[in-house]
């Protein structure tokens, strides 16, 4: 897969926009009123090898870590099809359609006869997935578990606070006994290194103050979130690629790399990561069954104001502030 085909832009209008990079499904960047809404870190490589780090991406057939691949399978570590579009709707909405079938690779990690679909549905304050997962062969059933993880970008995630998530169950992923405790509080704050998993959660959480005036629905029927941020990792034994920049959770300026070019000065925003899928039973298809799920991104609460810029390249276009 070359990089001149790999990625898709869809346009909505009206300074709403979406890029997807087909390695690994990976939306690089949505935007709306030329604001951009997505983190992409620092370190991130694009070498068609590794998952792009940031963004919207699927673990996928598990979630964690496994003996036979990589960490969160390897639906963000490989190539996925262009099946439709993208196709601009009669209401003006912008949809494509990627999927995942199985490859050699994937087969000696985790070989089972599948079909992944994911429909991207492009709206004017609105992002939507809808996911297909079939099991194609007519005589084994599998079992898989997924997480569609969606990284964000706001000013300082210390301010964000979730709500929805109040007084549900949840799991410390961070903590190796697998305890299953109750969130204290009605809302969710993130002051340090968390990975939590809420079970048992409503249909819609709301994530307010990303930054001043934007709040954003988020909407899945999997009735599973995870609350995500790395805080800093530079002082762990992790891959180079992997890791973040001191305070980079907050912010940090230096200068963006994107497929190798090296553009000017920019400040990088604090991240949150919330995920939303099937994690603590996983799902079981026997043959010729399929899963079909809906997950939303909507921008609820839009109030920021500024100027419209216009962008001669793609790369500036994802990584502008």
């Amino acid at each position: 897969m070359s990089k001149s085909n790999a990625i898709i832009v869809l346009d909505r209008g009206k300074n709403t926009a979406c890029t997807i990079h087909l390695h690994g499904g990976t939306v690089l960047s949505w935007r709306i009123d030329n604001k951009e809404l997505l983190y992409l870190k620092q370190k991130g490589a694009f070498n068609d090898i590794s998952p792009i780090r940031g963004g919207i991406n699927f673990a996928f057939p598990y979630v964690g870590g496994s003996a036979k691949g990589p960490k969160h399978g390897f639906a963000r570590s490989v190539p996925w099809k262009l099946e439709e579009g993208p196709t601009t709707l009669p209401d003006g909405d912008v949809v494509v359609v990627l999927s995942l079938v199985p490859t050699g690779y994937t087969n000696s990690i985790w070989n089972c006869k599948f079909k992944f679909t994911c429909k991207v549905t492009l709206a004017l304050r609105m992002l939507r997935y809808d996911l297909k997962v079939e099991n194609v062969c007519p005589y084994f059933p599998f079992t898989f578990t997924i997480l569609r993880h969606s990284q964000f970008r706001c000013v300082d995630v210390r301010n964000v606070d979730i709500f929805g998530l109040g007084n549900c169950k949840y799991k410390n992923l961070l903590d190796k006994t697998d305890k299953c405790l109750e969130w204290p509080s009605e809302e969710v704050k993130v002051n340090g290194e968390c990975r939590m998993l809420f079970l048992e959660a409503p249909t819609e959480i709301l994530v307010r103050n990303l930054r001043p005036g934007l709040d954003l629905k988020l909407t899945s029927d999997t009735k599973e979130f995870v609350v995500h941020n790395p805080w800093d990792e530079t002082h762990k034994d992790v891959p180079e690629e992997s890791q973040h920049y001191p305070d980079e959770y907050l912010h940090h300026v230096g200068k963006a790399r994107v497929l190798g070019v090296a553009f000017g000065t920019l400040r990088y925003k604090s991240l949150l990561g919330v995920g939303c899928g099937v994690l603590s039973n996983p799902i079981k298809l026997n043959p010729l069954q399929a899963w079909e799920s809906h997950q939303v991104v909507e921008v609820v609460d839009y109030r920021e104001s500024g100027a419209v810029r216009v962008f001669d390249n793609l790369y500036d276009f994802i990584m502008d502030e």
